[in-house]
């Protein structure tokens, strides 16, 4: 499992400034995603790339061989699903089979890829489905609300985690 999700996790980040009272500032946002199609089509969560969407900030997509790539962003969606999708130029990348979410059952074994941190890169864990149908409600900071729908894990997910893929 590792040795195939190393060719299909990639790890996101973007560097973001902005002000502050001590001058202009800049730091780092990372996350992860997985290359979904062989011609580089990326799928990661909205709130991964959501300062780049905001701000016109660069997207930099970096692979388990060291070979990064200038993303552009190709939709998302930021209430319900807080997905979003990624290209990188290149077609010949190794693409992640999308499993079906509604077959999963609680207590099956899986295994979570990612770049926790923005610095431990191709982390892989180990935990199982903990439940399904698990309904999140979110605030963002304009003040609305939305619910995500998803199924839970027990295996250890960090900051920068984020849009990577779960393999059983």
């Amino acid at each position: 499992v590792y040795d195939r999700a190393c060719l299909q996790v990639v790890g996101i980040s973007t560097e973001v400034t902005y002000q502050s009272h001590y001058g202009t500032q800049s730091s780092t946002v990372t996350g992860s995603g997985f290359i979904i199609d062989k011609s580089g089509y990326i799928l990661t969560n909205h709130h991964v790339v959501q300062y780049a969407i905001e701000g016109g900030y660069p997207i930099t997509v970096m692979l388990y061989n060291g070979d990064s790539y200038p993303a552009t962003i190709v939709g998302y969606e930021d209430d319900d699903s807080d997905v979003a999708v990624l290209k990188i130029e290149g077609n010949e990348f190794s693409a992640a089979t999308l499993g079906d979410s509604n077959s999963i059952r609680v207590g099956e074994t899986i295994y979570a890829v990612g770049n926790p941190l923005g610095e431990l890169d191709y982390t892989m864990t180990k935990g199982m489905i903990s439940a399904m149908d698990r309904e999140i409600t979110t605030t963002s900071d304009t003040g609305a609300t939305s619910t995500i729908n998803m199924f839970q894990i027990d295996a250890a997910v960090n900051s920068g985690n984020s849009g990577g893929p779960v393999y059983n």
